[in-house]
């Protein structure tokens, strides 16, 4: 919506039909913006669903590996309460210790992921709040745009309701003037 609108004139002010094909097709390209942006909002609240369900399954998956790894850990001192074989027992350590560090690997790795998924959803919320905004305030401006329309309208039509007046007062005073005449000429042809 760039520059000015130019109306054709009528007889008396803008041609109406212009004006009103004007406002109409403002109208039809507000709702189609307004259109593609609530699909886009949609699309963007898909994503957000779809993330919150990744970050369940990995929360699911943390406290899995979390009961996995006070099994091991469980399993660790079981171990050291038998005291069997010592070359069993350093197999069975070293394996334990090489799980553990395979888990907090593995637990550490799907924190970060975690984290990494938590500020996406948080840079898409505020990219939805920003976009949120940035339509209120396009909303705000069009209604604006039709206000001001509007008032335009109303002003054209005062003009017109003044000018019909004053045209309907000239033909008046005319026709007084026209008939004074007449009658003059009727009795000067009358004296003749």
């Amino acid at each position: 919506m760039s520059g000015k609108k130019e109306f054709a004139t009528s007889f008396l002010g803008f041609n109406q039909h212009d004006v009103n094909a004007y406002l109409e097709k403002l109208i039809s390209d507000f709702d189609v913006r307004i259109h593609e942006k609530n699909h886009e909002i949609n699309e963007l609240n898909l994503s957000v669903i779809e993330l919150n369900a990744k970050k369940e399954q990995i929360s699911e998956l943390t406290r899995l590996l979390s009961d996995q790894a006070t099994s091991i850990n469980n399993l660790k001192s079981e171990s050291l309460l038998l005291r069997e074989d010592q070359i069993l027992k350093n197999n069975t350590i070293e394996e334990l210790i090489r799980l553990n560090e395979d888990l907090q690997t593995s637990n550490q790795s799907k924190f970060l992921e975690i984290e990494a998924l938590e500020m996406k959803i948080s840079k898409i919320q505020n990219t939805l709040d920003v976009y949120k905004d940035e339509q209120e305030k396009e909303l705000i401006s069009t209604k604006t745009m039709l206000d001001d329309a509007k008032l335009k309208m109303v002003s054209l039509e005062n003009d017109f309701l003044i000018l019909s007046q004053a045209f309907l007062s000239s033909v008046e005073r005319f026709e007084g003037v026209f008939n004074e005449k007449l009658s003059l000429e009727e009795k000067s042809d009358l004296t003749k």
